[in-house]
This record gives structure tokens, sequence and C-alpha cells, in this order.
């Protein structure tokens, strides 16, 4: 009975340690996977202190492919491989809700500068929302000098 028992807790102990190592390793595959996006194209604001930049996400293949762009903005300052931080973060949508697709690039026809300060993105909630569960905007960016403004177009 006492050697049922502890092997009934080893079980669990082996199972713990793999479910814990990898929730882990998934959380650390996906941290490298988005942090680094396959294009990224950059808007100056008029007075070219700022920068807006339209991040593409396309991989993952035929089993888990997954498409998504990303709105950022930092000061002109920021080196591009820090551009993409999640405090830099304004909106995330799915492929083609800041502009059109070609080649797995998005064109950011739809991200301007409408003041100095203001930064104005179009988005295509049909495309926006055909994949994700849910689409983030954020109305201030991070620095606080900048105005994010949402437009929803069908």
């Amino acid at each position: 009975m006492r050697t049922l028992r502890r092997s009934f807790i080893l079980a669990l102990a082996i199972i713990g340690f793999f479910g814990i190592s990898g929730t882990v390793g998934l959380w650390i595959a996906k941290e490298k996977l988005y942090s680094s996006p396959n294009a990224l194209v950059f808007i100056d604001s008029p007075d070219g202190a700022f920068r807006a930049a339209v991040a593409s996400y396309v991989g993952g293949g035929g089993f888990s492919p997954y498409c998504f762009n990303r709105l950022f903005v930092v000061d002109s300052q920021t080196p591009a491989d820090r551009v993409a931080d999640e405090n830099n973060l304004v909106a995330e949508g799915e492929c083609g809700s800041f502009g059109s697709m070609e080649g797995g690039i998005s064109d950011p026809s739809d991200v301007s500068w409408s003041e100095v300060r203001t930064l104005t993105a179009r988005i295509s909630l049909h495309s926006a929302t055909t994949g994700l569960e849910t689409f983030r905007i954020r109305k201030m960016a991070a620095s606080g000098h900048i105005r994010v403004e949402f437009e929803v177009r069908q």
C-alpha cells in the first residue's frame, strides 16, 4: 500500500514537472515568435519627432497559421529593433486591419498623421476580427505625447 502511494505521488510529480515545463516552453516560444515582425513600415510625424510603425507578423505553416498587424508609436530616436516592444503598442488586429496586404506585408495606407501629435488609423473591422478574439486599441501612446484616433470602416 505504501509503495502504491509513493508511485502515485511520483507519477503526479512527473506530470506536474512536464506540465510546467511545457507551459514555460510555449510561453518562451510565443515571446520569441511574436517579438520580431516579418515586416516593419514607418510613417514619420510631420515634425519628425515621432514615428508610427505598422508591423506584420505572418507564419505558422499549414497546421497553425497566423497573420496579424500591430501598430506602434515611438519617438524618432528609438532603434528599429526596439520598436516592436509591447509598451509601444497602440493597436493590434488581423492582417489587413490598417491597409491592404500584399505577399504578407501590410501596406499602411490607412495610417496617417492628421496633426503633429495626432495619429489617425482607419480600421477595417471586417478583416480585423476574422481570426482574433479581440481587437486591441490604445487611445494614447505610452509616451503620453501622441493621441491616437481610430476610424472604423466597413
